[in-house]
């Protein structure tokens, strides 16, 4: 999904801006006494020429935070983040509208901007407050190098009072929705450490918009599928990767991502289990062809060109020795090779010479069973010899 910054349903920031969100709670100066909270949330930007004229742009911005009553955080049309005080006796303040640069490409190409909203929600006078739990935290949406967002949720729970931080943020975490990575995004870290006295916990938990889900009850992973072809022309497809999960989980994911049908035979597999880490480490290799399908052949030919045999002849009476030529050699080759079958044996090559063979020799050897355990590879080598009284032609 695309994320979108949304000013009171009629101002969208476009290109989208950075968003840094935070809540800090609000005590009385005499007694001390919880009184509210103030959300802030710190916006930076550009303005792009591209976009229409700069100034018209700079004019469209200010109005739009001139007086501002909802501001939405959305991905796609789910609304992430929001300030509303629609109908309520508080305001959303631009405390800060700021040009901060004025150099380079600025006025020309882009306008860099920076904006600070701020707004108070104060619990009614008399309200009972059911905890004695500080929460203050920051939220804040980047975009990475690949183009999806970031989330980072941070901050601290204090509970002076009753010294049970841990519990407080465990029950806060899950009230705001973080117990979970949102839809569309995978858990990439979540920690957190309290003090000796359990009474502050500090956490940070960072969300990653994804490419592609995590499998069901792995909490982190990685996948690589690499395609090549051999020397035959098959096609080889091998998974490398891991999973971080229980063992049980780590295995059901590895399943998941197994070649299925008949179209894919395993010719290898290796899977370790780190328990320390929690994580398995797998590599799957698939040669990608049916059950019937021949998957090797191969044909060398050897050719042995005869040569006259040529003797000297001694003169009578003296003098040089005569050249004779007497016979002509035999011509002779020879033909090997080998298929190789999924299902069943494959025949022999066709001699490539049948009206001169001399010899042949076919050889079936043991199957080989896949590691799928679904089949097996069959093959079958030749060898022929060949003998003429003239010259072999070389095959096509």
């Amino acid at each position: 999904m695309a994320f979108t910054l949304v000013v009171d349903t009629t101002y969208t920031h476009n290109p989208h801006p950075k968003v840094v969100m935070s809540r800090k709670s609000v005590y009385s100066g005499k007694d001390n006494v919880f009184m509210g909270v103030v959300d802030t949330w710190n916006i930076s930007g550009v303005l792009l020429s591209i976009n229409g004229a700069l100034p018209t742009q700079i004019t469209n911005l200010k109005n739009a935070y001139d007086s501002v009553t909802k501001i939405e955080l959305k991905d796609g049309t789910t609304v992430r983040e929001t300030i509303d005080v629609t109908g309520m006796d508080a305001i959303i303040k631009t405390t800060t509208l700021d040009f901060p640069e004025g150099f380079g490409p600025e006025y020309i190409t882009k306008r860099a901007f920076s904006i600070t909203l701020e707004t108070t929600t104060y619990i009614p006078s008399g309200y009972p407050i059911a905890t004695s739990t500080v929460n203050n935290y920051t939220i804040s949406y980047t975009t990475g190098q690949n183009g999806k967002i970031i989330r980072v949720v941070s901050g601290t729970c204090t509970d002076e009072v009753d010294r049970d931080a841990t519990a407080e943020y465990a029950a806060f975490k899950t009230a705001q929705g973080w117990a979970n990575a949102p839809a569309g995004y995978n858990r990439g870290s979540d920690s957190y450490t309290a003090n000796q006295e359990n009474s502050e916990v500090s956490y940070s938990i960072t969300d990653t918009e994804y490419f592609i889900a995590f499998p069901a009850n792995i909490t982190s992973g990685s996948l690589s599928v690499d395609e090549r072809l051999d020397d035959s022309g098959n096609t080889l497809t091998t998974k490398t990767g891991w999973y971080e999960g229980s063992g049980a989980n780590c295995i059901i994911a590895i399943d998941a991502i197994r070649e299925a049908g008949a179209a894919a035979v395993l010719l290898n597999e290796s899977i370790s289990r780190d328990d320390f880490s929690s994580r398995t480490n797998f590599t799957l290799e698939y040669l990608m062809a049916a059950s019937t399908d021949e998957i090797d052949r191969k044909n060398t030919y050897t050719i042995s060109t005869p040569y006259t045999s040529i003797i000297f002849k001694r003169v009578l009476g003296g003098g040089s020795p005569v050249r004779q030529a007497t016979s002509v050699g035999t011509a002779r080759a020879t033909q090997s090779g080998q298929a190789v079958k999924v299902g069943s044996y494959p025949t022999e090559s066709a001699s490539e010479w049948p009206l001169t063979i001399m010899s042949q020799n076919v050889t079936r050897h043991p199957p080989v069973k896949t590691r799928s355990g679904t089949g097996y590879l069959y093959r079958t080598s030749w060898d022929y010899s060949f003998e003429s009284a003239s010259a072999f032609p070389w095959p096509d």
